[in-house]
């Protein structure tokens, strides 16, 4: 059973975060498991970053409602100059928890609301034993929002986790994430072009964090607008584990300025990486409750995540639409579909009809598809506009010299000598008119007794008749041969394919529309080819099918490569012949991506980590199918301690590698060793141009020792 799991996101890159891992969770199919919150200081970034009809709550923690200049008067942690912002809180961490303390009901229901939601799917399991819920919360740890409201926000989560779910006889685990505004020359932000306040506020965060993670006694939060006034206690550490993960601003800055969808894409990147950590790691086969368990001492975590698959799906329907296609027709190929073509339209009238083109373009298409299908049925509308035109003269030409003799005759003249201007039908009709009427008195004179005598004339008129009946004849066969070569172009013009839309997969009709169709579908192959071949630089790599053997792919031609049993990586490397040197340097780059920026130097340890080396792990998760993969790769991950698990609900064409640094403190990271001197020294105040650098601190009655916190927060701490 999915684990009944609670996400909540503060600020601006939490709400991000429960975003993209609510994208996860719905394409997975397993939203009965999971709760979203959403919480922000912004009411527009909740708008327009979290999508409505997701199950996602959102909870605004602004200043709507309240006499805010009056409520910062009465404030008794907030610094002196502290204005209302209009907009959340900007960069500013007590105002943060100002903030979250005005709404502190609103969070506090939300919660309570979706925990009371979770402890009802245990009840419904009607499982006694090892009942957990899971509750991320993740936040940034150098905007506003996010950093300075998460110690209310961890506090306010675990006393209602206690309460709620203590009476149910179900153990809540907490873990919480961090995201880090790093630059890639951590020693030395004052060269960054990105606001200089972020690793600032981060440092501040981190000592507070660092507090919570192994609070002294007596520690707690004095809050604001509660009634009755409350502190909240912090009897022990809030939190089971808190991962840290970096992003890089100095890269995010560089990409925005001349590339702003290279910036989002970056951004979308760490999104996913951080959501599908979240979403594998629950699965840990020995339950999260077991996961490092000897080092509890030590909840810090360090991680990345990358991916590498195969295009499976794309796979089959690159091979589906291949077949159904076919294989464009050669020279001979042509020859014989031209023949079939051009003996089609040359069939005798009374077996020409669109029945007969409708079985010949069916039994082409079933035979040789849709690329021949597209030829054949070209070169028949040619042969059927070729003989349309030859026919429509000729008949053109035999009306006209058939009625220029009916002027020149007698009897003939004065029915049609006013119709010249009329159509060749139409004279086709006046023609077979007069010449029947002719026929007709011609036999009244034969026949008449009267004219017995006139032996000569009724020969005369016989023989005429006989003429007249010959052309007659002839011309209404070629009349019968034109009007149906005429409604056999306009079939194929606008209404062929109803037969073979199974075949086409268009509703369109005539032969333009069906080869402009067929065309697109062409196009469409070549893209989809593309997306085959080997792609992606960042968190997931494709390893993709050799470039020439992406035509030859078939679910079913014989003497063809056919992909119609590959369902899991073994397979496809072997059935398309996949060099195993190839396949390891993608293992290689995949176990270094998964901790490239995010642990080397985002959040790699800094100078006090040679006394306790940290944990290095891989957990790799991958269907069962797949594993003979990591067997044959097995001296890559040597040098790690490995946790390999199967996964039914991960696709079965990915592996998916989490790498984990366990065992580290704040002090251990580069982001908190480098900013703690340059706050010690005074340097961090002249980098961020905050001349009270004690400010950056939300929670100030943590440090009564430190004097700058002292200096910005005199009325906490009256002169000695």
């Amino acid at each position: 059973m999915t684990l009944p799991t609670l996400v909540i996101g503060i600020g601006m890159g939490g709400i991000k975060t429960v975003q993209t891992f609510s994208d996860v969770v719905r394409e997975k199919g397993q939203q009965k498991y999971y709760e979203f919150i959403a919480i922000d200081s912004n009411r527009k970034d909740l708008d327009e970053k979290i999508t409505h009809g997701q199950g996602i709550q959102t909870v605004p923690i602004d200043e709507t409602g309240y006499a805010i200049r009056e409520m910062i008067n009465k404030c008794n942690y907030l610094y002196d100059g502290v204005a209302p912002s209009g907009g959340g809180a900007i960069r500013d961490r007590i105002y943060a928890r100002f903030l979250f303390d005005l709404n502190s009901e609103r969070v506090s229901s939300a919660i309570t609301g979706a925990m009371t939601k979770l402890k009802t799917v245990w009840q419904e399991e009607r499982e006694t034993q090892n009942r957990r819920v899971l509750v991320w919360v993740i936040h940034t740890l150098g905007g506003g929002t996010g950093s300075g409201a998460f110690p209310s926000l961890i506090a306010t989560v675990r006393e209602l986790a206690e309460g709620i779910f203590s009476e149910a006889h179900i153990h809540p685990i907490i873990w919480c994430i961090g995201i880090l505004p790093s630059a890639t020359n951590i020693n030395d932000i004052s060269t960054a072009k990105f606001d200089k306040k972020y690793p600032a506020n981060s440092f501040a965060a981190l000592r507070e964090i660092q507090l919570l993670s192994n609070p002294p006694k007596g520690l707690n939060i004095p809050t604001f607008n509660s009634y009755p006034k409350k502190d909240i206690a912090i009897p022990q550490r809030p939190f089971d584990r808190y991962f840290l993960f970096g992003i890089d601003e100095d890269a995010i800055i560089r990409l925005r300025d001349g590339h702003s969808d290279e910036a989002e894409e970056y951004l979308d990147d760490v999104n996913h990486q951080i959501a599908y950590m979240m979403y594998y790691l629950p699965f840990y086969p020995n339950g999260i409750e077991n996961l490092w368990h000897n080092k509890k001492e030590y909840p810090f975590v360090i991680f990345g995540e990358s991916e590498i698959t195969i295009p499976l799906e794309n796979l089959k329907k690159y091979a589906a639409e291949s077949d159904a296609l076919g294989i464009a027709p050669d020279k001979e190929k042509k020859k014989v579909l031209d023949k079939h073509a051009a003996d089609l339209i040359s069939l005798p009238t009374d077996d020409l009809n669109e029945t007969r083109i409708d079985s010949d373009c069916l039994s082409v298409v079933g035979s040789d598809r849709l690329r021949c299908f597209n030829y054949f049925i070209g070169q028949v509308q040619h042969e059927c506009d070729k003989a349309y035109s030859v026919i429509e003269t000729h008949f053109t030409d035999d009306i006209q010299n058939f009625w220029e003799g009916l002027k020149r005759l007698d009897w003939a003249y004065d029915k049609i000598k006013n119709y010249d201007d009329e159509n060749v039908q139409s004279k086709y009709q006046r023609i077979v008119q007069v010449v029947e009427e002719r026929i007709e008195d011609n036999k009244k004179f034969i026949d008449s007794i009267k004219n017995l005598p006139r032996v000569i004339e009724r020969s005369k008129r016989s023989e005429q008749n006989i003429n007249n009946g010959i052309k007659l004849a002839k011309l209404r066969e070629q009349y019968d041969r034109y009007i149906k070569m005429q409604r056999l172009k306009r079939f194929l013009e606008n209404d062929i394919g109803e037969k073979f839309e199974q075949y086409t997969g268009t509703k369109e009709r005539g032969v333009g529309n069906i080869a402009h169709h067929i065309r697109v579908r062409e196009n469409r192959l070549v893209s989809l080819g593309e997306k085959l071949t080997d792609s992606g630089v960042g968190r997931v790599v494709t390893l993709g099918v050799p470039l020439e053997k992406v035509e030859n792919l078939t679910l079913s031609e014989a003497g063809r490569t056919d992909v119609s049993g590959i369902n899991y990586m073994p397979e496809f490397i072997e059935k398309l012949s996949i060099d195993d040197a190839k396949i390891e340097d993608l293992f290689r780059n995949r176990i270094e991506l998964a901790s490239n920026y995010t642990i080397k130097v985002a959040v790699g340890l800094g100078n006090n980590h040679t006394a306790r080396r940290p944990g290095d792990e891989i957990h790799i998760f991958c269907q069962k199918q797949n594993e003979p993969i990591l067997a044959k790769f097995s001296n890559l991950l040597s040098p790690y301690i490995l946790e390999k698990v199967t996964l039914g609900s991960i696709d079965s064409g990915t592996i998916a590698f989490l790498r984990f640094q366990v065992g580290i403190e704040i002090e251990d990271t580069k982001d908190f060793n480098y900013r703690q001197k340059e706050y010690l020294n005074g340097d961090l105040a002249k980098i961020i141009d905050l001349e009270n650098i004690g400010i950056i601190f939300a929670y100030p009655e943590w440090f009564p020792e430190d004097e700058s916190v002292r200096l910005a927060y005199p009325a906490l701490f009256p002169s000695k």
